[in-house]
């Protein structure tokens, strides 16, 4: 059995979610209706469009808030900087990968 299992790490992926709404009694996802409770699910979009329940305890231990910039500025800004707009929304989403940059380059 040992040899069967390998390690492996999610993809970093910014999904939407939402509360559901007091009189939604379930959602449409791929696998068919699945019910919901306002207290508690929060409904999450994954990254095809698709949405599913999950329960809330389940989602504050799997994922967290990512904040992000208007477009509009994170382009003004890779642009003053010289840098590709990719890279500016990583250090913003993730600013542990800017920290372990910064580390190796010294």
């Amino acid at each position: 059995m040992n040899g069967e299992w390998r390690n492996c790490r999610k993809k970093p992926v910014v999904v939407q979610y939402r509360k559901v709404r007091p009189d939604e009694e379930g959602v449409e996802t791929l696998e068919g209706f699945r019910p919901c409770d306002p207290d508690v699910h929060f409904v999450v979009k994954g990254v095809e469009g698709e949405e599913y329940p999950i329960e809330k305890t389940v989602f504050r231990k799997t994922y967290e808030t990512a904040c992000f910039r208007p477009r509009k500025w994170l382009g003004v800004d890779a642009e003053r900087n010289n840098r590709p707009l990719a890279q500016v929304i990583d250090q913003l989403a993730y600013p542990e990968l800017r920290l372990k940059r910064e580390y190796r380059n010294k």
